[in-house]
């Protein structure tokens, strides 16, 4: 089970979210901006983590790749 994010880290967080470059959240936090960008990559503060988006694009062309077979398979029948 994931551990909950640390009070700094929720406050990085908004402050991200206002549109605070991460090294002013660092000055503000007193934490090391490796640590800001490390919180922005792994809870995805940016949205660009959609691995989730590309399972489901992965799972539908193996859905059509199947549905394309069947099809040729009718059509011969």
């Amino acid at each position: 089970m994931a551990r909950a994010p640390n009070e700094k880290q929720i406050v990085a967080k908004e402050l991200f979210d206002r549109g605070y470059k991460l090294i002013d959240i660092s000055k503000e936090l007193d934490v090391p901006e490796g640590t800001i960008r490390s919180w922005k990559n792994r809870c995805d503060w940016d949205g660009k983590n959609n691995s989730t988006l590309q399972i489901i694009k992965t799972q539908i062309k193996k859905v059509i790749s199947i549905k394309l077979k069947l099809l040729s398979v009718i059509k011969r029948v």
